[in-house]
């Protein structure tokens, strides 16, 4: 019975690093990529094409435009590329872009 306890104790701390070292790593990741999302669709100011091309390529604009960094305690922190991702969104639309510029 005793190693019975034993066991199960080891596999409970097995089971709680394993959770810290990959389930936490997984949360933060997709807690950032939501804040980007919300960030990104607000930009948008409720226009239906660019919300459209927004959830059309988000994760193709995202990918290789963000990066992560160690953090203490073996947590990740990330960052993201704004101007890359921006222009990855941008080069997307099937809209033409109009200039501010004012000339004809």
């Amino acid at each position: 019975m005793d190693k019975l306890i034993r066991w199960t104790i080891a596999v409970a701390i097995l089971g709680a690093f394993l959770y810290f070292s990959f389930g936490l790593k997984q949360k933060q990741q997709l807690v950032f990529m939501s804040g980007v999302y919300h960030d990104a669709a607000a930009r948008c100011h409720g226009e239906q094409s660019c919300l459209n091309n927004l959830k059309t390529h988000f994760k193709d604009c995202l990918q290789g435009n963000y990066e992560s960094h160690a953090a203490a305690g073996g947590a990740k922190t990330y960052t993201i590329k704004q101007a890359a991702f921006d222009t990855c969104l941008a080069s997307h639309l099937t809209a033409p872009v109009r200039s501010s510029s004012g000339g004809n």
